[in-house]
């Protein structure tokens, strides 16, 4: 659950009125409630959007799905056309799917408890997101409504899990004696999202295709760098404020949240790079010194180079852009050359996944990607970058996962807080340069940026990819076809392993949050042919004996389609399943399409499809000068407004949080003991306890 933030406006109480005409009826709340337990929410209000959200999703005619989204239904377009959008739609989608189904299990170690508790038994216990959600009289798949009045057994966390991991977390507890305020099982339960919902990866992704589009399109005189379009999204999704969200109409805004991030279950690492920023480090500065995978997982750069630039005929113009795009959202926060250039590889991946198809990318790829990125490393390590030997802050580089559920806790140490200071007092010594901002600005492409000595080698990330490249190369089309993955899986660990000599007992799990594990993995995941059996052979155990699954796909299950079966193989292997797989999502969707996502299981598949798939795919057709449709308006390109994109990522993260208190609350006794009844008042629950009604 998402602790309170010292961080918070202190006019917090002043600002909380509604703009506009807003009808609501929600006393601003006193600062001490904020200070003290965190976040508020209309609990009432907020059920009910997420109540209709819901509602709409089960009625979406999935036959329409596809139509709707190309947006070909009143206009003639060419086949052409029509499988390029298909494919830059599925890196959108793709993104929010491959985050959406790697939820549940974000954090487990176990794959062995991933199979036994989510396996599909008919396909090797690959992890089936299918068993978290309902089916319809037809088959489909549908998002079960949670906050539908007499919604008692949720499919996730089900009854079965919750006794399993109370027994097991409990045992563990008393073995081991933490000493914490909430014991491990309360902390399960608290990290507990209902399916569908999406995590950082997504809304981070959304951020970034805004910028993007801004810094191209709407950038007057180009008096802007990108970097400070970028920030600024970054800044203002990172800020405690109160959620204004237009219920009725964007005109009239109602309050239904206080002191609420629009950002949640961010990484550590980025978290220090919003901290930097918010205090007005320079965006060319901010960045941690992080090789993990926060900056990879923002899967828009090649989705939005796409729709903008893919029309011109000049291929090593839009490859600078992809470079320019990808390394520069990716030092903003993870300033370390490997994470940067593998995030320009997962780019140029996707992009000429969108670009030439699926067998004449791979093709492209396996010939020139080793030698793209080494480009892009040289050149900024050795001109564009201002290269840091600090050594980097001792941190876990398993998940970089959820440095929001510990933001500013009020637990903290006063060694924490002195830790803190004297990075503030080393960060004010620093000596000012030309910096974005200030009068005498430098040309864009000559602004230098921090970046971290991280590994031995700057050229890490080709290096690995050209091992990795090799070995696809050598055994597809062979017999030896099926250990494909397989031996990929094994060569990544090793590969890190050697970068990352000074962590001798490091785990090196392939979906680990460090660019040159979960990034690799995902890469090679993409490239890999269509072929089960590769697929297979990873999760039999004994590979050369056990037959492989005979799939029925009669009724067309996406579920059993191979990039879906990639992305299970993926996310049964546990610890960063979100992250990469936004990231495998996103690559996946790029080669293969949209018509293997299910769409309907994306709880804001309404919001990405109409403020970001429509203007995509409106961006594409004006820059070829395509016959729009009659809903399509070309007089002029815009983005989701960022005061709209804050009110619905306030939004989910209220509705998460919400949900969360309704889980722990029916497991675990609320008790209000005298040292804290002065905060918790006569609330009976946890949802009480963070209700806006109740602090009226």
């Amino acid at each position: 659950m998402i602790s309170p933030s010292p961080t918070r406006n202190d006019d917090e109480s002043s600002n909380n009125q509604t703009s506009g005409s807003s009808s609501s009826t929600v006393e601003p709340t006193n600062n001490k409630f904020l200070k003290h337990i965190g976040i508020l929410y209309h609990s009432e209000k907020i059920k009910q959007i997420a109540s209709q959200m819901f509602k709409r999703l089960r009625e979406l005619d999935l036959s329409q799905v596809y139509a709707s989204n190309i947006g070909n239904g009143s206009a003639v377009m060419e086949a052409q056309h029509e499988e390029e959008l298909s494919r830059m739609l599925g890196a959108l989608y793709g993104l929010s799917w491959g985050d959406v189904a790697g939820c549940p299990v974000e954090g487990w170690h176990s794959q062995q408890e991933i199979e036994s508790l989510f396996g599909d038994d008919q396909v090797l216990n690959l992890f089936d997101f299918g068993k978290l959600v309902e089916r319809d009289e037809n088959g489909q798949y549908r998002l079960q409504n949670v906050f539908e009045e007499g919604c008692d057994s949720y499919k996730f966390p089900s009854d079965e899990l919750i006794q399993i991991k109370s027994q097991e977390l409990d045992h563990e507890s008393n073995v081991k004696k933490y000493k914490r305020k909430k014991s491990p099982f309360e902390m399960f339960l608290g990290k507990c999202r209902f399916p569908g919902i999406h995590s950082d990866d997504t809304q981070q992704g959304m951020a970034l295709i805004n910028s993007m589009i801004q810094y191209t399109e709407l950038n007057e005189n180009g008096e802007k760098y990108f970097g400070d379009f970028w920030s600024e999204w970054l800044v203002k999704a990172f800020e405690c404020t109160t959620c204004k969200y237009p219920i009725t109409s964007k005109e009239e805004r109602e309050i239904i949240g206080q002191g609420v991030q629009a950002f949640r279950d961010y990484g550590a690492n980025s978290s220090r790079a919003f901290n930097n920023m918010k205090k007005k480090v320079p965006f060319n500065e901010a960045g941690s010194n992080s090789s993990g995978i926060g900056g990879i997982m923002r899967g828009g750069v090649a989705t939005a180079c796409f729709a903008l630039f893919s029309h011109l005929n000049d291929d090593a113009l839009v490859l600078k852009k992809l470079e320019k795009f990808a390394c520069e959202q990716n030092f903003t926060t993870h300033a370390t050359i490997e994470a940067a250039a593998t995030c320009f590889a997962t780019s140029l991946c996707a992009y000429k996944f969108m670009q030439l198809g699926p067998e004449r990318a791979i093709e492209w790829l396996l010939q020139h990607l080793v030698e793209k990125v080494k480009q892009v490393e040289d050149t900024w390590w050795n001109e564009r970058g201002e290269i840091s030997y600090e050594k980097s802050e001792e941190e876990d580089e398993n998940t970089d996962e959820n440095a929001s559920a510990v933001e500013g806790s009020s637990e903290s140490t006063s060694s924490n807080t002195q830790s803190k200071k004297s990075k503030k007092d080393a960060a004010s010594k620093k000596t000012k340069k030309s910096r974005p901002g200030t009068a005498s600005r430098l040309p864009e492409n000559q602004l230098k940026w921090k970046i971290y000595k991280s590994l031995p080698s700057h050229n890490a990330a080709s290096e690995c990819l050209e091992v990795l490249l090799c070995i696809i190369k050598s055994l597809r089309g062979t017999e030896k076809e099926a250990s494909m993955l397989f031996e990929l899986r094994e060569k990544i660990s090793e590969l890190a392993r050697k970068y990352k000599p000074e962590k001798k007992h490091m785990r090196a799990h392939v979906n680990q949050g460090f660019c040159l594990l979960a990034g690799m993995h995902a890469i090679c995941c993409s490239l890999i042919p269509e072929n089960p059996e590769i697929i297979y052979h990873c999760h039999k155990k004994n590979p050369q004996t056990d037959p492989s699954p005979q799939i029925d796909n009669s009724q067309n299950d996406v579920m059993k389609q191979f990039p879906n079966l990639v992305l299970r193989s993926i996310i049964t292997l546990g610890y960063d399943t979100d992250t990469i797989g936004a990231i495998a999502g996103y690559l996946l969707g790029a080669r293969f399409g949209m018509k293997w996502i299910p769409v309907q299981l994306l709880f804001d598949y309404e919001r990405i499809r109409d403020e970001y798939a429509s203007r995509l795919v409106k961006i594409y057709k004006m820059k070829r000068n395509l016959l729009l449709t009659e809903n399509e308006d070309a007089t002029r390109i815009t983005v989701e407004p960022l005061e709209d994109y804050l009110a619905h990522e306030q939004f989910n993260t209220l509705i998460g949080e919400f949900y969360q208190h309704g889980i722990v609350d029916r497991s675990i006794p609320f008790v209000v003991t005298d040292q804290n009844k002065h905060i918790y008042g006569n609330s009976t629950s946890r949802v009480s306890l963070h209700s806006l009604e109740n602090k009226k």
